[in-house]
């Protein structure tokens, strides 16, 4: 079983070194997705996994505006 688990995280290791450029909002899902394979579920939803809600434009810039009237005190 470990040797089967270990397999399968390597080749998770190869596939992100091969496929995964850095784009958090493009490649965050599939990247999940393919982490929770390579622990021997379906997928990341199949695993019971839930992915964050977007948040609407305006409230983060609430958000934004908020975290910068903090750093500046």
């Amino acid at each position: 079983m470990e040797t089967e688990r270990a397999k399968r995280l390597a080749g998770f290791v190869s596939w992100v070194g091969a496929n995964i450029k850095g784009d958090e909002k493009g490649e965050a899902q599939v990247f999940l997705d393919r982490f929770f394979q390579a622990f021997g579920h379906a997928g990341l939803k199949e695993a019971g996994a839930r992915l964050e809600e977007r948040m609407p434009p305006f409230f983060l810039r609430i958000v934004l505006i908020i975290v910068q009237s903090l750093a500046k005190t």
